[in-house]
């Protein structure tokens, strides 16, 4: 529970530390308290996750009463109806949302301006926001949420409660949220039947041909400003993306487990180690062969994402509630 919560090991501190000190808050029960995560979550959050490590048995929660803690009776601190949106519905799986005009407008323009961007950035660095979004606590989702009701809008385009996103869903989602001028306001994207299709392609990274949660929230991961400096989720992130070998360096053998399936690379053989190794090859230091990325150069990479001016119009106006013009002016 605490790694997702907090995308961290509860025992065990990021930089390297002696075996010893983490038996000894293993056998201690004593959970790692200092992080921003951990200080960010709920605190019904908190109070089930120190439940459940109490190390004399008598005292530690139960998992039939763990079931009936306030934590799992009332959900996450991540909720269907955030202050952005007014619920209209009397039961969850029937709820419609709704947003003002100028909120819904701000929000669909910045959906297509960063559905454009993430297409136009390379395998490796859409492969990162990815990774960056799965391994992302709920304290950081609570943070983005804060600035655009991403979770919000993920649930109010799901119309069948599917728990994700088909073709007309994004479509009808967005042109909801804007108006049914959008297909002719469409800011320099082509947003025909051709643009809807590429768009779910482009953020479908599992290949299923719909748009989960956590596709969605890839998104969410492109809009924060600040995720260059979150070292401790980019970490997080590159360790996830080093598990097949374990050696601190992205290599192809590493990024192949993730990326093989991917639209645009060949299904098998030495083609697929070229093609991997000549998207490593950007971000790779000069000489270093074959090319190998290490945490810096991961970190670099997110750090080259440029996000749209889209996106502060239309923070300003989920913010205010009102804006005369929200359009960027690229």
């Amino acid at each position: 529970l605490y790694v997702m919560l907090c995308a961290l090991s509860p025992f065990r501190e990021l930089e390297p530390e002696p075996r010893e000190v983490v038996l000894e808050r293993i056998q201690g029960g004593s959970i790692i308290k200092s992080r921003i995560a951990w200080m960010s979550i709920s605190e019904i959050s908190r109070d089930l996750v120190e439940a459940l490590v109490k190390v004399p048995e008598a005292e530690r929660l139960r998992p039939d009463n763990a079931l009936a803690h306030r934590f799992m009776l009332e959900g996450s601190q991540l909720s269907r109806f955030p202050r952005h949106l007014e619920a209209t519905g009397e039961e969850v799986g029937q709820t419609d949302f709704a947003l003002g005009d100028s909120e819904g407008k701000a929000c669909a323009v910045l959906i297509l301006h960063l559905l454009e961007r993430f297409s136009k950035l390379d395998q490796v660095q859409q492969l990162a926001l990815a990774v960056c979004a799965q391994a992302a606590p709920e304290s950081l989702i609570q943070h983005v949420e804060a600035a655009l009701p991403w979770y919000d809008l993920f649930f109010s385009f799901d119309a069948d409660k599917d728990g994700r996103l088909g073709f007309y869903e994004l479509q009808s989602g967005l042109l909801k949220l804007y108006g049914s001028d959008l297909q002719t306001e469409a800011f320099g994207l082509a947003t025909d039947g051709e643009y809807w299709g590429s768009a779910l392609r482009i953020l479908d990274i599992n290949g299923d041909g719909f748009i989960d949660w956590g596709e969605w929230s890839v998104l969410a991961m492109m809009s924060d400003k600040e995720l260059p400096e979150r070292t401790s989720l980019l970490r997080t992130a590159f360790r996830i993306l080093d598990r097949p070998s374990g050696d601190n360096r992205l290599a192809a053998d590493d990024l192949l487990f993730l990326v093989e399936n991917k639209a645009g690379l060949m299904p098998s053989g030495a083609e697929v180690w070229t093609q991997v190794d000549e998207l490593l090859r950007r971000w790779s230091p000069p000489g270093r062969e074959p090319p190998q990325l290490r945490f810096d150069d991961f970190c670099r990479v997110l750090a080259a994402v440029e996000l749209p001016k889209a996106l502060q119009n239309a923070q300003k106006v989920v913010e205010s509630g009102t804006a005369s013009s929200f359009l960027p002016e690229d």
